[in-house]
């Protein structure tokens, strides 16, 4: 009896594992692949698709500071239904710009943090930038060149935090 409750029960397990181990072997989205037209991808800011907090070392009452060292940024290739959501690359992208974008009262401030050309390439964030203490943004990841407007930038909303240093 139990030799035919196991045989039942492993296997689906071992399909299961088997599944997952192709999808990871067959998904470009780990190796560093050239970007190039077509494609699909999404934008980290610190290892997250969805909302991330950018430390910024700001001393006593500043309203600006400079990224913490260590953050990073990187662009993924994305396929098949996890490609929804994310930027495209459009008929001509060959590379993908991050820009950092916050709002100082009227003014909108756009800063480029970074150029990809391959995928899963993890980049440091500017420690040299200023930004703002506190608030929020957004890293755009643009993919260029994009001549005739094909391609679809991916976002990632941040919030500045000020560590107090």
């Amino acid at each position: 009896m139990f030799g035919k409750l196991g045989a039942r029960i492993a296997a689906p397990a071992a399909a299961a594992v088997a599944a997952t181990a192709l999808i990871a072997a067959a998904s470009p989205a780990q190796a560093q692949v050239a970007i190039g037209p077509h494609q699909y991808f999404t934008g980290l800011v610190l290892g997250k698709t969805k909302p991330s907090v950018i430390d910024v070392a700001c001393a006593g009452p500043a309203k600006t500071g400079h990224p913490v060292r260590g953050q990073g940024v990187e662009v993924k290739l994305m396929v098949g239904a996890a490609a929804a959501g994310g930027g495209y690359t459009g008929n001509h992208g060959d590379h993908i710009n991050a820009e950092l974008i916050w709002s100082n009262g009227p003014v909108t401030v756009a800063v480029a943090i970074a150029t990809f050309t391959r995928y899963s390439v993890r980049m440091a964030i500017p420690t040299k930038i200023k930004v703002p203490c506190g608030g929020s943004g957004v890293m755009s990841f643009v993919p260029n060149p994009d001549p005739d407007k094909s391609g679809m930038p991916a976002t990632v909303s941040v919030t500045f935090t000020s560590t107090g240093v």
